[in-house]
């Protein structure tokens, strides 16, 4: 595996909107607020001429989104890029990514959501290290949250005991308001599926939006199981993040992914907290991952800080985690080395 270098002070972060762009006006001021945060820790900050921009879904077409994103890569000068937003559309823009340019360009590509498509193949398909955490107006707070502080921790290098946090955002409060602050007003419980209170796991962590997954699985995208055979000696940890999915879609996802090889060898997997659970045959999240899964042997743990719903912890792809679970609590910690580069 691939890791990029880790950031240093006065080092620029480029911002780019390979999916969607940011039109509203709250998205601006989250941007805006972002980007003064990143300043106060010592980087620098850019931008692409299609962050501030969204027609039908999204910031330009899929030709000038590949562009922008690649001349980001080949810049020398920038040292990190961070996803905009999210969206729908991010796949558009894989046929004209020149991913020999990545691999001779390595650097720390972060986002969330739709982002996946991107992430998943630069990991397993190029064997590079990628950040699943926030988007850039994730960043929009007057205060960071110190899970915010943790990911720009890992992105400078330093090796972060990641926790589950005892509180979260309520996903379902739509006011529109001015806060200094996340408004973390639920508490946080971790689950296990099946009679279990602790369970500890190890292995090389991949995932991101289940949603986004299920666009590249079978497709000439879709490195899973060289992935997989690659890294033979070590189990894999999934984890999953869901958008917009029903627990139905869900069951028929994994189905899917089951079916296509992707859980050979799996030592655990994850499932993020969810914004919504929809159902429309009664069947639970819980019912219909273990239908889906079919096995007593892999431990799988639902509501895990990470996602669509704050605060999140910072997953590395590609790099070896242990996840430790006890009574509604968790953590995550990655190794691997700077000084090889390489593991």
């Amino acid at each position: 595996m691939i890791y990029p270098e880790r950031l240093k002070e006065n080092d620029i972060i480029g911002i780019t909107a390979p999916s969607n762009g940011l039109l509203k006006d709250a998205k601006i001021i989250a941007l805006e607020k972002a980007i003064a945060n990143l300043n106060k820790y010592g980087f620098r900050v850019c931008e692409s001429d299609n962050v501030r921009k969204s027609i039908n879904g999204a910031s330009s077409n899929a030709q000038h989104r590949a562009k922008s994103f690649m001349e980001y890569i080949t810049n020398k000068d920038v040292k990190c890029i961070i996803a905009a937003t999210g969206g729908d559309f991010l796949v558009e823009i894989l046929e004209y990514i020149n991913f020999e340019d990545i691999l001779k360009n390595v650097k720390w590509v972060q986002g969330q959501s739709d982002i996946t498509a991107l992430l998943y193949i630069l990991t397993t398909g190029m064997d590079i290290a990628t950040v699943y955490s926030y988007n850039i107006t994730g960043f929009g707070y007057k205060n960071l949250h110190e899970s915010q502080i943790n990911n720009i921790k890992v992105l400078k290098g330093d090796f972060v005991n990641q926790h589950s946090f005892d509180l979260f955002e309520d996903p379902n409060d739509k006011k529109i308001k001015e806060t200094p602050s996340m408004d973390l007003s639920l508490k946080t419980c971790w689950k296990a599926i099946g009679d279990v209170r602790y369970v500890k796991f190890r292995g090389r962590i991949i995932g991101g939006c289940l949603d986004s997954l299920l666009d590249i699985v079978g497709t000439k995208y879709d490195y899973t199981r060289n992935f997989i055979n690659k890294y033979k000696m070590e189990s894999i940890i999934w984890y999953f993040d869901v958008s917009d999915l029903t627990n139905e879609d869900i069951l028929r996802g994994l189905w899917q992914l089951k079916n296509a090889g992707w859980f050979q060898n799996t030592s655990g997997i994850m499932f993020g907290r969810l914004k919504n659970e929809v159902n429309y045959t009664g069947i639970s999240l819980h019912e219909a991952i273990s239908r889906a899964i079919k096995s007593k042997n892999i431990p799988i743990l639902t509501d895990v800080d990470l996602g669509h719903t704050n605060p999140k912890i910072t997953i590395i792809n590609g790099a070896i985690a242990n996840v430790e679970y006890s009574d509604g609590k968790g953590n995550i910690n990655f190794y691997f080395t700077w000084l090889v580069w390489r593991d």
